[in-house]
């Protein structure tokens, strides 16, 4: 009986890399690029640009009304990865451990509560 081996390259190159390091490497993209950062500047750009033709009659409304929703929602997803990176950087508040501890102590209790019935 003769073993084939496959010939695919990619193949090879994931059946390799997979074999070396035992799991797969997942590459986490910098939260600081410069695309990341132009985004809320391009959606702000283009409100400015929408903003002024509808004033003069240039743009209808309701072009306007979805400039405004985009630029609110790059805010809103600046503000978030910003919020994400913070945390990752600098951990938990204190608040958020204190609840933790709390809720912990919570479960321990409901489990001897348990164990006593």
């Amino acid at each position: 009986m003769q073993i084939v081996k496959p010939t695919t390259p990619g193949f090879k190159r994931a059946s390799a890399s997979s074999a070396s390091c035992g799991r797969h490497r997942r590459r986490v993209p910098p939260t600081d690029t410069p695309r990341r950062r132009a985004w809320p500047r391009q959606r702000q750009k283009t409100y400015d640009r929408v903003s002024q033709l509808a004033e003069h009659g240039n743009a209808p409304i309701a072009r306007l009304d979805q400039a405004t929703d985009s630029l609110h929602e790059s805010q809103r997803v600046a503000d978030q990865a910003k919020s994400a990176h913070d945390q990752a950087v600098h951990g938990y508040t204190l608040e958020e451990h204190e609840i933790a501890e709390a809720n912990v102590g919570k479960a321990l209790a409901d489990i001897m509560g348990e164990n006593i019935r």
